[in-house]
Formats: C-alpha cells, sequence, structure tokens
C-alpha cells in the first residue's frame, strides 16, 4: 500500500559547483524544465538518480491474518446505603479489569539483521518474525524480500516496508471509590476516586503509520511490557450542586488526574533499523518511564430565574469554566540522548496551556 497509490522518491542534494549547476544550466534549470509555450517538462528519472542521490521508497503491507482489536472488560462492585447515619449518603467500591488483544503495529520487514559481532547476518531477513531476538539491523545490502506467511514477497523496488500486525496485547486494572449523597435540602454530590494501571507490550506512540511507525525491536516486538499512552495512576472526579439562596442555584465540577506517560528518546539510530524514535540509551526508565506534569481544572455554574408574568419567565446563566485559572502545561521535549551526551532541555514544560478563565453569560426565555 501507497500513499495515493502514489510511490515517492526524494532526492537529496548538497550544496556546490556541481549541484548549483544543475539549477543554473542543467537538467533542474529554467531554460530545460520550461519550453518556449510555458509548459513545465518532465525531468528524467534517470537523469535524476545519476545526479543526485536518490532515496528509497517507502511501502506498507497488511498480515492477510489482520484481526479486529478486542476489549474484553469485567467489573465487581459494592454499594452501601449510609441512611442511618448520613441521610442520602450512598458509598461504594468497584474493582475493573479488561483485556484488550489484537492491537495494531508495524514492524519494518525489509531489514537486514546483524550477527553478535555486528556484521551482517546472511539468513537475518524477516521470515515471519527474524531469527533472533538480537535487536540489531542495518539497512545496507537490504534483502529485497520477506516472507509472510509462509509467502515470499518482492520488496526489491523499496526501502523501508512496515508490515501491520495486529497481535499486540493490554491490560487494565483500576480500582474505583464512589460516593454519592442526594438531600432534600438541596445539596447534593457524586464523586470517585479512581486507581489504575494500564500496560501494554507495544506502545500507541509507534502504532501508527508514520514516520516512527515501527517498534524499537522489530526482532521481538512484543518482548517489552510497559504502561500505556494512556496510563494514568490516578484520577479524581467531583460534581456537587449548591442549595438556593436568594434565588441562585450553583453547581460546581472539579477534576484531577496525575499526568500521562512519555519515553526518553535518542537522536541516535541505535540499532540501525533507520529510526531513531524510542531507541532507548542505557540509565534511563525504558519506554514511557516518565510523566507528564498532572491536569486539575474547577468549572462553575451560578443560575437565576426571574418569573416575569404568569407564562413568561427568563433564566440567566453565569458559566466560569477554569475558574481558578490553573495551567495544564506539559513537555513535548523527549529526546535526553545524543552522539554528545545528555540533552539539558529534555523533560522542560515547553507547551503552553491557552485554555484561560473563560466567562460565558446566557439568557434563556420560557413562554
Amino acid at each position: 500500500m501507497l500513499g495515493n497509490g502514489n510511490g515517492v522518491r526524494n532526492y537529496f542534494v548538497s550544496l556546490g559547483t556541481a549541484t548549483r549547476t544543475q539549477f543554473q544550466t542543467g537538467i533542474l534549470s529554467q531554460g530545460q524544465r520550461i519550453t518556449a509555450d510555458n509548459h513545465l517538462t518532465r525531468v528524467d528519472p534517470a537523469l535524476m538518480s545519476s545526479t543526485f542521490s536518490a532515496g528509497t521508497i517507502v511501502a506498507q503491507l497488511w498480515d492477510p491474518d489482520n484481526k479486529m482489536p478486542q476489549a474484553r472488560r469485567m467489573s465487581l462492585g459494592y454499594e452501601q446505603d449510609m441512611g442511618q447515619m448520613w441521610s442520602g449518603l450512598v458509598v461504594g467500591a468497584r474493582v475493573a479489569y479488561a483485556q484488550f488483544k489484537n492491537l495494531q503495529y508495524f514492524v519494518n520487514v525489509n531489514l537486514r539483521q546483524r550477527l553478535a559481532d555486528g556484521t551482517p547476518d546472511p539468513n537475518g531477513y524477516y521470515n515471519d518474525g527474524y531469527p533472533t531476538a538480537l535487536n540489531t539491523f542495518t539497512t545496507t545490502g537490504r534483502p529485497g524480500f520477506a516472507i509472510i506467511r509462509g509467502r515470499r514477497v518482492d520488496l526489491s523496488a523499496f526501502g523501508n516496508v512496515n508490515l501491520s500486525l495486529n497481535d499486540g496485547e493490554g491490560t487494565y486494572k483500576a480500582l474505583v471509590l464512589e460516593a454519592r449523597r442526594f438531600s432534600d435540602t438541596g445539596f447534593g454530590f457524586t464523586t470517585n476516586l479512581t486507581f489504575s494501571k494500564a500496560e501494554d507490550n507495544n506502545s500507541n506512540e509507534r502504532t501508527t503509520s508514520g514516520s516512527n511507525s515501527n517498534t524499537s525491536n522489530p526482532a521481538d516486538p512484543l518482548a517489552l511490557v510497559a504502561p500505556s499512552d494512556n496510563d494514568r495512576k490516578f484520577r479524581g472526579v467531583f460534581a456537587g450542586y449548591f442549595p438556593i439562596y436568594f434565588g441562585i442555584r450553583g453547581s460546581v465540577y472539579f477534576t484531577y488526574a496525575t499526568g500521562r506517560p512519555h519515553s526518553a528518546y535518542d537522536t541516535r539510530d541505535l540499532n540501525g533499523d533507520g529510526l531513531t524514535g524510542n531507541d532507548l540509551a542505557a540509565g534511563l526508565d525504558g519506554r514511557n518511564g516518565y510523566r507528564q506534569p498532572h491536569m486539575k481544572k474547577l468549572d462553575l455554574r451560578l443560575t437565576r430565574a426571574f418569573q416575569i408574568t404568569s407564562r413568561f419567565n427568563l433564566e440567566a446563566n453565569i458559566d466560569v469554566f477554569n475558574v481558578m485559572n490553573w495551567a495544564n502545561q506539559s513537555t513535548s521535549l523527549y529526546s535526553a540522548v545524543s552522539g554528545s551526551g545528555p540533552i539539558a532541555d529534555f523533560g522542560y514544560i515547553n507547551t503552553p496551556d491557552r485554555d484561560t478563565r473563560d466567562v460565558q453569560f446566557s439568557l434563556r426565555a420560557r413562554f
């Protein structure tokens, strides 16, 4: 599968006298590209390849035995009415478990695997998996073929070839504490605290086709179990409403959650698979071993009804979003190590939060 059915080959031009000439009088110059009637001419691909450095065409394959993702869930809970002590109060606890199967990820199947001493393995081509779990490859001397479900697939016209597989797995475990109370006095709330853990063996960071589509270890893509991209250790939610004072009704909504995980990257291609993301240097905490900052938000609504006539009334509402004007910021600086050593700004908070305090007024008429 190619983007829009087209195979795109990139050419690289190094600045110099020879290449500059190609733009002045050579194959890319105006004199050779534009005809007398102002039509743009086609560049001969053979001349392009002999003049400039040519990249390879990236293709994508789909496993013929791909299956749809599945989620198997179960939960068990208990509730207790505390009416004898606190009128209208109900408390409870619940445990939840989910298993996810057939998760999608991509593996580059047009790599040459290396031996333990670093030399290319003549038998180190993809044959429904790479021969050994050794995570070292080379894009020089690609096999030009792969064996998928026992079929030999010709890849000689391509560079990286991403095979879509769907045998990844994940789990979700949670303990949820809940409470709610509704009273005749006009006060009520519902709240829950969730302690959870989500893991998988192939993170969502690299499970969609793109520049960093492949697993960090094509030889053993399912070996590493680590926190999922959406894993949150704790989340709390409170929603409540107030009694009516001076005809004004009020309600609040508060949420707090610990940060999602992220990885630390090495900017070098440590395993030779042509990609740099998720190639983790020694001493870092592995895939998704770091956390974004926590997030919190408080919203408020105030409502007042005005009876104008027996059949006509107005309702005024004031909504204040992010009442405390909290900034929920994050980092996109995931590169931690380069060939020169540690990167100083790794993990620095650099993403601004533009969700500032917002006040909204509305008026509703009923008749």
